[in-house]
């Protein structure tokens, strides 16, 4: 593995964000990654990531109620388990701003739009658990090779 200078932070920001960055997680070693969310990330992180993903869906992800969130901000760290839904979550994100173009009025349409694929329900209704997110990244995978009607 190759020795990448990571600050989590970062990472997730920019993966909402849209921000170019050049860290691929498959780059990282395993251990170290792990240990890193082990760690927790900065509550702060939170609010730049809450201005490109629904509060809701992010709260949800969190295991918070959306009137507690302001109190995960001013965290000095999200709890292991927090860190590891958040590192799914924007990476989610990421591939949702990679097949919508970085159109963040599309994205929000489309997990805002009941789908047959989830059962007439949106994206945005499952996207706060890790099974949903599974689901979502199944979807945009046959998005992606036009095999999604």
């Amino acid at each position: 593995m190759q020795d990448v200078t990571i600050n989590l932070s970062e990472l997730f920001i920019a993966r909402v964000a849209g921000k170019q960055h050049n860290i691929s997680v498959s780059h990282i070693d395993t251990l170290r990654f792990v240990n890193m969310l082990s760690d927790g990330v900065e509550g702060t992180v939170l609010r730049t990531v809450a201005q490109h993903i629904p509060k809701l869906v992010l709260s949800v992800s969190l295991g918070s109620d959306i009137t507690n969130l302001s109190k995960l901000y001013r965290r000095k760290k999200l709890t292991p388990k927090q860190t590891e839904s958040l590192e799914d979550l924007t990476a989610l994100w990421e591939d949702l701003r990679a097949l919508f173009d970085n159109d963040d009025e599309l994205i929000h349409e489309w997990i805002q739009a009941p789908l047959p694929a989830f059962e007439g329900g949106c994206a945005m209704d499952i996207m706060g658990s890790s099974f949903g997110r599974k689901r979502i990244r199944e979807v945009l995978e046959e998005m992606k090779y036009g095999e999604f009607a």
